[in-house]
């Protein structure tokens, strides 16, 4: 958090303004299409539910793949998925119950945001968790080049703090 009398390296309201425009959502389907990009650079990243528009979940993108990385290939991809050897949760229990294996392991959906989505409607991992989301949400960004890590988790956490969105689990901070 910027400490006391000194403005962070950032407007945290233009961001947010950016991330819920209307305009700038983009359905699962044009991104699986390859009718738009999603660039691998580092920023924050918004789902929408498509009846009503309410903000879903906000995450962020840093590292490697930026977020391209988080939205395409963990949250779009059916084979982005984790395995899981004794780790059991209850939350879990409907895609333990309906398997999906990985190189002979159970495994349940990757990424929080599908995860968290999967384990409300219960879905099967893979394929019928991301079809779900194509069909119920559209996604937003807000490309953060040249802030740190640190600078674009704490953007994250005002954000979720702010708009309180649904399947932020560690956002009920509130």
């Amino acid at each position: 958090m910027a400490s006391a009398g000194h403005e962070p390296p950032y407007d945290l309201d233009a961001i947010a303004e950016d991330l819920v425009n209307r305009s700038r959502r983009i359905l699962p389907d044009d991104i699986i299409n390859r009718k738009v990009s999603i660039p691998k650079v580092n920023g924050i990243y918004g789902w929408f539910a498509l009846d009503g528009g309410r903000i879903a979940y906000i995450g962020k993108a840093t590292g490697t793949g930026g977020l391209q990385r988080r939205i395409v290939k963990r949250y779009l991809n059916p084979d982005s998925l984790e395995t899981r050897d004794g780790r059991i949760r209850d939350l879990d229990k409907f895609q333990i119950e309906h398997p999906v294996y990985v190189n002979g392991k159970l495994a349940i959906d990757k990424g929080s945001f599908r995860k968290n989505v999967a384990r409300k409607y219960l879905l099967k991992a893979g394929q019928e968790s991301v079809d779900y989301l194509i069909q119920n949400f559209a996604v937003s960004y807000v490309v953060l080049e040249g802030l740190s890590p640190d600078v674009i988790v704490e953007i994250e956490e005002r954000l979720i703090k702010r708009f309180r969105p649904e399947f932020n689990v560690y956002g009920k901070l509130w």
